[in-house]
């Protein structure tokens, strides 16, 4: 099944995702001031708030690696959608 070799290959190293480097300054800024925020809130919060929001955090680069997954794997199959239609339309 292509969609079990697509997550392998995935899931073995080659991760287009991990190369995307954002280039907009912007980027780096709204970056900061989410760090900022997140360092002001912590230190707002109880020790066991602290550290139940640091666990809710971690979830998000849980759920972000499954979003990649799933489009590493849609512009796979799209990229071949368009080699075949390509490949169909010379006669």
């Amino acid at each position: 099944m292509i969609t079990s070799k697509l997550k392998d290959i995935f899931d073995n190293g080659i991760c287009p995702f991990e190369d995307i480097r954002p280039t907009d300054p912007q980027y780096s800024e709204i970056y900061g001031k989410i760090e900022e925020e997140e360092k002001y809130f912590i230190q707002k919060m109880s020790p066991d708030d602290a550290r139940r929001f640091e666990e809710f955090e971690s979830l998000f680069p849980q759920a972000e690696a499954l979003f990649h997954y799933d489009c590493f794997a849609y512009g796979f199959r799209l990229g071949m959608h368009l080699m075949a239609e390509m490949f169909a339309d010379e006669k």
